[in-house]
């Protein structure tokens, strides 16, 4: 087998982890179902790199695994910042692995949980990978490439730092401490034709979602549509929209939906 079909073997076969093979030199799962094809049955992790011997390795994270927290610096992003953040108040000690990634940033490993993933800074600066994720592994290797095919970074995943226990990861406090939840937005009230009403509970919805429910724009063309057929003023488009952002939606998408559920909803009107 080619070294990077061995290292998913060992993988698989010598810390149980599931395993699933990624393009070569980059991230995106080969497998019909990505990482739900994911497994630690070494005759199939045999075949899967025998057909593609340089595929990257994939590793399902969660119980069973390793949970990942990706510590991002490319682009200017925050993610060491943040953890230094996070390290200081002591919810970082427990790792068992640390792997640097080509782009600069780090992975460190937990002992896998049935946590849900997430992130917390405005790129994703800081992002774990739970239940449900997976990651790429050493000795993957990938290639970044802008739009105009220059290459911005490349590398191999390395392994630089093990420990043989290691403690659970609490994502809860490291959002609690780093991403806060904001207070209720407060508004005024509005008279509309049956009454006085706010638009306090729609604002709250979108505050409710998060990135693993996977309906953050959903919720939030939904909220705009009802706060537009109600008359909402611009102050509640732009609370319903920082909503949106803060939760990880990206600023330009947020906006985007926004405008999108006011047309609709205008059109409804008509």
């Amino acid at each position: 087998m080619s070294k990077l079909g061995t290292a998913a073997l060992e993988y698989a076969q010598n810390l149980g982890w599931r395993v699933h093979p990624l393009r070569p030199d980059g991230k995106e799962p080969l497998l019909p179902h990505g990482v739900h094809d994911a497994t630690n049955n070494p005759e199939q992790v045999r075949r899967h790199w025998s057909r593609w011997p340089n595929a990257n390795i994939g590793v399902a994270t969660g119980a069973g695994s390793i949970d990942v927290l990706d510590i991002d610096v490319k682009f200017g992003g925050k993610g060491l910042h943040l953890a230094e953040q996070a390290r200081d108040a002591g919810l970082l000690g427990g790792w068992i692995g640390v792997v640097e990634s080509p782009s600069g940033g780090l992975h460190v490993w937990y002992p896998g949980t049935t946590q849900g993933g997430g992130a917390v800074g405005k790129k994703r600066d800081l992002e774990l990978k739970a239940t449900g994720g997976y990651v790429l592994v050493p000795p993957s290797y990938v290639i970044c490439k802008a739009d105009n095919g220059t290459v911005l970074f490349e590398g191999v995943y390395r392994l630089t730092k093990t420990r043989e226990r290691g403690a659970t990861l609490d994502w809860a406090a490291i959002k609690a401490l780093l991403a806060p939840p904001r207070p209720a937005v407060q508004l005024r009230e509005w008279k509309a034709a049956n009454g006085a009403a706010s638009f306090d509970g729609l604002i709250r919805r979108v505050q409710e979602q998060t990135t693993e429910s996977g309906n953050r724009n959903n919720c939030l063309f939904w909220a705009a549509c009802r706060a537009q057929e109600g008359g909402a003023p611009a102050t509640v488009f732009r609370d319903l929209a920082t909503a949106a952002i803060a939760n990880g939606l990206p600023e330009r998408d947020a906006w985007s939906t926004v405008a999108s559920a006011q047309r609709t909803a205008t059109r409804r009107a008509a």
